[in-house]
């Protein structure tokens, strides 16, 4: 019963970091590698639904192609980050490479390219449903449901290890005094 006991306690653990490393992801400095968004748009349905988590790792512009999925700013709002399809690669009167995009949703292109100073990386996996647990979390509500009561049921069982430890050392001196007094 403790090793399942502990098993549980390691996972439930584990979970909370996870979930805590997701929901903020875009805040850390592991931009470079690895970052996760929250779609919030149905644009890239079926592909990529509402309340999925994207994973996105740093991409150089050489490296994508017509087909991928990138993670850019926003051209009209640098606020926001849109995760679309690239149908097209052209060059710019600099001979720079531009991105002209779409929502698999979508009808038509988006109207905007998207610059390679735009371009925040390129999707390597989505989790469905996911996103609905990170935006949850990051409400009072959710934080405290989510992860402040499963921190607070591991704080207390780590209180009562100590207790335990305490109490078996306790035990362990007051026999040894004992043992002494009675020789």
């Amino acid at each position: 019963m403790k090793v399942i006991f502990k098993i549980t306690e390691w996972f439930v653990f584990g979970l909370i970091l996870v979930i805590l490393f997701m929901a903020a992801s875009p805040l850390l400095p592991t931009k470079k590698f690895i970052i996760s968004y929250v779609v919030s748009t149905n644009s890239m349905h079926p592909a990529i639904d509402v309340g999925s988590v994207v994973f996105v790792r740093g991409a150089k512009t050489t490296e994508i192609k017509t087909g991928d999925v990138i993670a850019f700013t926003n051209p009209e709002n640098a606020k926001q980050t849109i995760i679309h399809r690239v149908i097209a690669i052209e060059l710019n009167k600099n001979y720079t490479e531009i991105f002209k995009t779409k929502g698999d949703n979508n009808n038509s292109a988006d109207a905007w390219t998207v610059s390679p100073e735009q371009i925040k990386g390129k999707s390597i996996f989505a989790l469905p449903y996911l996103g609905y647990l990170i935006n949850f979390l990051k409400t009072p509500r959710g934080f405290a449901l989510i992860l402040g009561i499963p921190a607070l049921i591991l704080i207390i069982l780590q209180i009562k290890k100590i207790r335990e430890g305490i109490n078996e050392e306790v035990e362990k001196r007051t026999k040894e005094a004992i043992e002494k007094h009675e020789s």
